[in-house]
């Protein structure tokens, strides 16, 4: 829309079957995904691509725009004077250059791979989001550029869910960003999360030596165990925006039909859903092991020993049997308002 001057993420969803989008409300096969189409007719016969190769050509996070790598460093400087003089110093540079920030921030350091654009020249139909109908081509990058977790394909119109558990693997668990992200992510979907307990910022680990060759001290299994604990299995509750808070709405003249989406087309939610976030920390099991500091525990290690995987494997095992309680807390709740829900409409 003209009147929108931010740019945001288009999620598109690529399964074994299709591949598509929903603010686009665009889906073909996924077997007919890089041939070219024009006005939703396939101009080409070409074999199908295999999901491996595809993963390779639209997963490519380093195409993402610089402000993406810009926030991934600005979430984990250190909550230290040195950390803050950074912040302090980036935020009165872009208030200083709001163009010349906004003209970097957009800048694509390496550029995504480009593939046939599927919506070529088809038809807009009344009330569906503006997608690519006059661009040849369409542009994918990993969607860990927005956020980490997977969270738009559990929110398609359709997928009534009423529980989510969400593994997070990323480096920077233990940086206390990953709520306000998926936050930011749901609130586009007309949700808000509301943790059900709040739990305060990691402090520091304490060190151990002086000057260059200080270093993190090492913590015992009981202070590891104190240090996490309440933090292997956070409950988010959510809540459904009203309409003021979602902002300028369209609803379908066949409302029964269609959703209600926001003003960048993005489908809002019809009921609220719980969500448990389990983060992989370290655990009092192997109190030496810190997954997000580990070398070979790595994005960027492709190639793991026997002993690395058993590592990570018992770690991670420790850290679900610690979570199970509150999953299943949240599992019992959701249950019974299934059932309330199914003897209210039994009774009427």
């Amino acid at each position: 829309s003209d009147k929108l001057k931010t740019a945001w993420w288009q999620w598109f969803e690529i399964t074994s079957l299709e591949m598509g989008c929903d603010e686009l409300e665009g889906w073909l096969p996924t077997w007919a995904f890089g041939r070219r189409f024009e006005g939703g007719v396939s101009k080409e016969r070409l074999p199908e691509l295999s999901l491996s190769l595809i993963l390779g050509l639209c997963t490519a996070a380093p195409a993402g725009p610089l402000a993406a790598y810009l926030s991934t460093i600005y979430r984990n400087l250190p909550s230290n004077a040195i950390g803050n003089k950074i912040k302090e110093w980036s935020n009165n540079w872009t208030k200083k250059h709001q163009k010349s920030a906004e003209k970097l921030q957009n800048h694509h350091p390496i550029h995504a791979q480009n593939e046939p654009n599927p919506f070529y020249k088809s038809q807009k139909d009344a009330g569906r989001g503006h997608g690519f109908e006059n661009s040849p081509r369409i542009h994918l990058v990993d969607s860990g550029m927005s956020n980490n977790l997977p969270l738009a394909p559990a929110f398609r119109p359709g997928r009534a869910v009423d529980v989510l558990l969400l593994g997070d693997y990323s480096s920077d668990v233990q940086k206390g960003a990953a709520v306000q992200r998926i936050d930011e992510g749901l609130r586009e979907r007309g949700l808000k999360v509301m943790p059900r307990e709040t739990l305060p910022a990691l402090e520091p680990l304490p060190m151990e030596g002086e000057g260059k060759e200080a270093k993190p001290k090492k913590l015992s299994a009981q202070e590891v165990e104190a240090r996490f604990k309440g933090r292997y299995a956070q409950i988010l509750d959510t809540q459904l925006l009203s309409k003021e808070e979602i902002g300028q709405v369209t609803i379908d003249a066949d409302a029964e039909t269609r959703d209600m989406m926001n003003e960048r087309n993005v489908p809002q939610a019809k009921r609220p859903v719980t969500m448990v976030y389990l983060p992989l920390l370290p655990n009092k099991c192997q109190p030496d092991y810190d997954p997000s500091t580990a070398e070979f525990s790595s994005s960027y290690n492709l190639a793991w020993t026997d002993e690395q995987v058993e590592i990570i494997r018992r770690t991670s095992k420790a850290n679900t049997v610690d979570a199970l309680a509150n999953i299943r807390t949240v599992v019992r709740e959701a249950y019974e308002r299934r059932k309330a829900e199914r003897l209210g409409k039994s009774a009427a």
